[in-house]
């Protein structure tokens, strides 16, 4: 049904900048009736030159105009003589015709305009996608279209087309809106990234994605391919950490006070910069480990400015020198792990970006909750508030991991604060990660992209409303039970607690009684911070999900027998319920004990509906070192059901 137009013009004039009222053919409190049972009057007028994002804002504009009313709204060029009834969109010369004026040169990049004027209706705006954002914000705001995922969207029928006056003028709050996943998820999706406005990534020549925010070469942990040990290591050492008094080859970082080291990666960024010239952004990002350089002059550096600052030094110069080259270009670097923590008397060049990663923050707390130990140990809110005053963009590295492989975590109730607090403290922009190479069916990773895009756009998106507007489109008639199993994941009373009320992560006895003595439990979770294992309270963590109990794991796996009885004649809708359960059984592996009847059960569902649905590999059971990966394939399967009996039951 389509939303009533008043309300929603009333939300979104609450939080823009009203233009003053615009003249026209028609009097300002005139509703337009873009169509009347069907048929339709309007045309969509776009310049005769109009670039190729501008073409294809039109052509959605249009292609959701005609399956909203049925009608057949043409699309003509601007040398065509003007007529009453119009829908402008992009800069052309109707604009020269409004009054007040519009001009598109003073809009800022990604801003927009939607206005009527008289019997004509005017979606325009700045040179980097702003006329794409308006249309995008008119279906959707205004009209009622939505875009869960790629393969569920709802349009509204209405034969009949009417709105409300509008003079809406708006700026994106973020300016990067990043969404981070498997390469066969949402994001990757030319058409629901750009209705969701994500603005980073370059998606094969869809002209609605050639204006983004894209990084020439690696997008993080750019040093090894900036500084590589292959190429440098044998004849200049001097480049890479000092160790307890030796340079080292393997694992290592950079001496951060090396001039010949700092010409070095300025070299190669420029590089990739001349071999991607749309390219916007250029990371220098420590590697994902420690081993800071322990020279004489970086610790005097550190000593003096704080790691973080000797860390900040190094990016600096590096920017200076890029921008000599490409003025435009931003610098990324990481606030993460040994550089979490703000500099001091030092702060970023204007084009430096800091991406802040509190790692081992809380993911069931908001940053800024007081009663959060783990977060206040961390720092998490504190080191925020100090970056975005010492930075002149702060993009937030926002962590949206299930925790585990496989596994549910409790994530979504910080949101609302969360951004609210990003919004506060004057974030930037945002790099939302959710990336698990085991395929696109985790833990609600669906909801969780909707979710992040949704809030990337407007931190003051109602985030419970939001989940059951997507279960009850998502899941259909299952939707009442698949809300009520979203609550109970996201309760602590769901997981297990240790004596003192603290966190318990999986790999401890005797929490995951469903895993053979002859497998190493470690290697089922990427146990990495130990920190939250002493902290009081429960908490979550973004690496290692908490352990759930077997009680909460029973009702979950009842409720998915349920909602698959409720969709058993829809495939799709089946698809969608089976997807979400996979991760039930493979938890039910895990913690019951194998005479369970729950047990038993998931070993002969789990692998048939893992792979009907598309998860890729499971963690190694055979491993002993790092986690490995299982990939569930024939030969693999075979093996499973040979060496695995306690998991995959043979044929």
């Amino acid at each position: 049904m389509l939303l009533p137009a008043s309300t929603v013009l009333f939300a979104i004039l609450a939080s823009s900048l009203i233009l003053p009222p615009a003249c026209g053919e028609a009097p300002i409190n005139e509703r337009l009736t873009l169509s009347q049972n069907g048929a339709t009057r309007y045309r969509v007028v776009i310049a005769t030159n109009a670039d190729a994002p501008t073409k294809a804002a039109a052509d959605e504009l249009v292609n959701h105009l005609e399956q909203i009313t049925g009608a057949d709204f043409r699309l003509v060029t601007d040398d065509r003589r003007p007529v009453r009834y119009e829908i402008v969109v992009g800069p052309c010369q109707r604009l020269e015709e409004v009054s007040p004026p519009i001009n598109v040169k003073q809009l800022q990049p990604e801003e927009y305009i939607i206005r009527t004027v008289g019997t004509r209706l005017i979606i325009v705006g700045g040179p980097r996608n702003g006329t794409l954002n308006g249309v995008y914000v008119f279906l959707e705001d205004i009209l009622g279209c939505r875009w869960y995922t790629p393969d569920c969207s709802v349009i509204p029928k209405e034969p009949t087309l009417r709105i409300a006056p509008l003079n809406i003028r708006e700026t994106p709050r973020f300016e990067a809106r990043i969404l981070i996943e498997h390469r066969a998820t949402n994001s990757a999706d030319p058409d629901w990234a750009a209705r969701m406005r994500l603005n980073g990534s370059l998606l094969g020549d869809d002209p609605r994605h050639q204006q983004v925010l894209h990084t020439a070469g690696p997008y993080g942990h750019s040093l090894a391919a900036l500084l590589p040990a292959s190429q440098y290591f044998d004849t200049h050492p001097e480049y890479f950490s000092e160790i307890n008094g030796q340079r080292i080859r393997e694992h290592s970082q950079v001496c951060m006070t090396s001039e010949g080291a700092i010409q070095a990666c300025v070299k190669q960024a420029k590089q990739w910069l001349a071999e991607d010239p749309t390219a916007q952004v250029v990371s220098v990002s420590h590697n994902d480990w420690y081993n800071y350089c322990q020279c004489p002059s970086c610790r005097a550096a550190s000593e003096e400015y704080g790691v973080t600052g000797a860390w900040l030094r190094f990016v600096n110069a590096i920017a200076e020198e890029i921008e000599k080259d490409y003025p435009d270009v931003l610098v990324d670097t990481f606030a993460y792990e040994w550089t979490v923590e703000p500099p001091r008397n030092v702060k970023p060049r204007h084009n430096v970006v800091i991406r802040y990663a509190p790692i081992y923050g809380c993911s069931y707390h908001a940053y800024d909750d007081p009663n959060c130990a783990l977060n206040v140990q961390e720092h998490s809110a504190d080191y925020l508030k100090r970056w975005c005053e010492i930075s002149p963009r702060v993009w937030i590295w926002y962590y949206m991991l299930d925790g585990g492989v496989l596994h549910p975590s409790p994530l979504l109730k910080p949101l609302q604060q969360n951004f609210a607090l990003f919004d506060k403290l004057g974030v930037k922009g945002f790099s939302t990660f959710q990336l698990r190479p085991h395929g696109p069916t985790f833990f609600l990773h669906n909801i969780k992209s909707y979710l992040a895009a949704k809030l990337m756009w407007d931190p003051s998106y109602d985030v419970d409303s939001g989940i059951e507007e997507f279960c009850r489109a998502y899941y259909g008639p299952a939707a009442e039970e698949m809300l009520s199993y979203i609550e109970q994941t996201q309760d602590e009373q769901s997981y297990q607690l240790g004596p003192d009320g603290q966190s318990l992560q999986p790999p401890e006895a005797p929490v995951a009684v469903g895993v053979p003595e002859r497998i190493d439990r470690r290697r089922l979770w990427n146990l990495r911070s130990e920190r939250i294992r002493n902290v009081p309270g429960f908490h979550g963590d973004f690496v290692t999900a908490p352990a759930i109990k077997p009680k909460a794991l029973k009702q979950w796996d009842a409720a998915f027998e349920r909602m698959e009885r409720q969709v058993a004649n829809d495939p799709t809708l089946l698809a969608r319920v089976q997807a979400e359960r996979a991760s039930i059984l493979w938890c039910c592996l895990l913690y019951l004990p194998p005479d369970d009847p729950v047990h038993i059960k998931a070993q002969k569902l789990f692998l048939p509906i893992a792979t009907k649905v598309g998860v890729m590999w499971i963690p190694d059971l055979r491993s002993q070192g790092n986690v490995g990966k299982l990939w569930l394939n024939e030969e693999n399967i075979k093996m499973l059901r040979r060496e695995f009996p306690e998991f995959c039951p043979p044929e």
